[in-house]
């Protein structure tokens, strides 16, 4: 018999935490000789993890169950094989995967696979938008979500964050880092929130229309805001106003509730959390950042850009740049 083709039409679709991939296979094999379908097996593989799903699988169809916190981007690898005669790899589609997202959360968009569970609109139809990558061509900075500048007279783009939670009745905020390209020229942008995805719901201005012109990342954080009702909800971030040669960098999103104890240690370089006995840091220029208790005993000593310390009830000192704060959890 004959080598198998790759799979074909291969569809990978998910509900909450449950996927199923649907494919095809062909009779045919890649010299044209037969193949028998009844004895073909697959391995299947769950990216980005690199994970063996499944070593023989027979038939068209495979369902899985994510037991994960989150959403998560993931997609799938398949590759045929009949006694031994191996076919070639295939891809699925990615899909998000998961039902909404837990605050607090810290979202790293020079991450591809995190940058595929948001959602982008070009709202003014002109097929410029949002893409991930490092634009302008030939440009040596990070690559992350990246709004590439209109065609058209003004610009209308959203990128729409994946389902939060959020509790009626508690406090929270949003931050967005995004920088411009270049001094030289300066965007318009704003930040919504709505039950869906999608323009029409983004009926609720967290932080209103301001022009962005910095080409260092900056941390914009949105009001403090509650909601009325428990459920899932949707933060967008909105270019709009006069078309502009400029690209918009966006590299990170952080959520946090019960913003008791919130401070600043540095402006637009440290910014520290107190979150539910988690004292978070965000340290975007990744300077050496150090953590006392109230006894003086060092608890952190570091310069990692994401910091996490569960820590008890109490006064913690937090040093950095020669500053000092203290907070309270």
């Amino acid at each position: 018999m004959d080598v198998p083709l790759s799979p074909s039409n291969i569809i990978a679709k998910a509900v909450g935490k449950e996927v199923t991939i649907t494919w095809e296979t062909s009779n045919i094999g890649i010299n044209g000789g037969y193949v028998d379908v009844n004895q073909l097996i697959h391995q299947i593989i769950r990216m980005p993890e690199g994970e063996v799903v499944a070593e023989m699988h027979k038939g068209n169809t495979y369902t899985e169950y994510i037991d994960q916190e989150g959403i998560h981007a993931h997609y799938y690898l398949l590759t045929p094989d009949l006694n031994g005669r191996t076919g070639e790899q295939i891809a699925s589609n990615v899909i998000s995967v998961g039902e909404y997202m837990p605050v607090p959360f810290t979202d790293n968009l020079t991450d591809v696979m995190r940058y595929a569970v948001y959602n982008t609109i070009d709202a003014n139809n002109d097929g410029d938008s949002w893409i991930w990558g490092n634009m302008p061509e030939g440009s040596t900075h990070q690559p992350c979500a990246t709004y590439m500048w209109t065609i058209s007279a003004e610009n209308d783009d959203w990128i729409v964050t994946p389902a939060i939670h959020f509790e009626a009745g508690k406090s929270y905020r949003a931050d967005f880092y995004i920088r411009s390209e270049s001094n030289r020229y300066t965007a318009d942008f704003s930040i919504s929130l709505g039950k869906n995805p999608t323009v029409e719901s983004m009926t609720r201005t967290l932080r209103p229309v301001e022009t962005l012109q910095s080409d260092t990342e900056t941390a914009y954080s949105t009001e403090e805001f509650k909601v009325d009702e428990d459920g899932t909800y949707h933060l967008g971030l909105h270019i709009l106003g006069k078309r502009s040669n400029n690209y918009i960098y966006f590299t990170r999103l952080h959520v946090t509730d019960d913003l008791t104890g919130i401070s600043s240690v540095s402006h637009n370089d440290i910014k520290i959390y107190a979150n539910k006995g988690t004292l978070n840091i965000l340290n975007t220029e990744n300077s050496i950042v150090e953590v006392f208790s109230a006894e003086g005993r060092c608890l952190y000593k570091g310069n990692h850009q994401d910091i996490f310390l569960k820590l008890i009830p109490g006064i913690y000192i937090v040093n950095s740049k020669g500053e000092s704060k203290k907070v309270i959890l």
